[in-house]
């Protein structure tokens, strides 16, 4: 009997049972229902995500407080 991952509810077979190939194509559909489902719940919640910015000293070139990416829509 497989256990189940926290996040997803996905099998993960223990090591001593065989996995069919039927068995991993459910797994891989159910990836992608389940990441799917998640990034839509995500994009349709209209969060304003915060600017990630370098606040570091590290010398790495850039200003501190430069724009590294903006997360979200």
């Amino acid at each position: 009997m497989p256990e189940y991952t926290s996040n997803f509810n996905l099998p993960r077979p223990l090591s001593n049972e065989n996995v069919s190939r039927a068995a991993h194509n459910d797994l891989v559909e159910a990836i992608d229902i389940n990441v799917g489902n998640a990034l839509s719940a995500h994009l349709a919640d209209n969060t304003q995500h915060p600017l990630v910015t370098d606040t570091l000293d590290n010398n790495d070139g850039r200003p501190d407080g430069t724009i590294l990416f903006y997360i979200g829509a």
